[in-house]
C-alpha cells in the first residue's frame, strides 16, 4: 500500500516537472480497482494542476495547515520554502538514483 501511495505522489511531482516550460501539457493517470486504495486517494484528492512562472504545481484538497496546528512549525515551513526549493535544484538526481539502485542490488544479492 505504501508503494502505491508513493507512486501517486511521484506521478504528481513528475507531471509538475515534465510540464515546466514546454509547448505541450502532459497529463499522467493511474488506474486502480483496489477499494481501500481509492479510499486513501479520496481522503485528499487533487483539485487542480497549475503553472506559475514556468513551474508546475499540484493543488490538493487539503494542505499542511489542515493537518498541522503548530504555528511555529508552520512558520518555519513557510519561511524555508525557497531554501528547500534551491536545495532541490542543486541535487543530481541521476547520481542519487544510481546510489539507491546499488543499495537495492546489494540487498537482493
Amino acid at each position: 500500500m505504501t508503494w502505491d501511495i508513493l507512486h501517486i505522489r511521484l506521478m504528481e511531482d513528475e507531471m509538475a516537472i515534465r510540464n515546466e516550460g514546454g509547448d505541450f501539457t502532459f497529463l499522467h493517470y493511474f488506474v486502480s480497482r483496489d477499494d481501500r486504495f481509492m479510499n486513501v486517494l479520496k481522503a485528499n484528492p487533487v483539485k487542480s494542476f497549475i503553472m506559475i512562472n514556468g513551474r508546475g504545481f499540484i493543488i490538493c484538497d487539503k494542505n499542511v495547515t489542515d493537518i498541522c496546528q503548530d504555528k511555529l512549525l508552520l512558520a518555519k515551513i513557510k519561511n524555508e520554502d525557497q531554501q528547500r526549493y534551491d536545495k532541490c535544484q542543486n541535487l543530481n538526481y541521476k547520481i542519487i538514483s544510481e546510489k539507491l539502485e546499488q543499495e537495492l542490488r546489494s540487498f537482493v544479492g
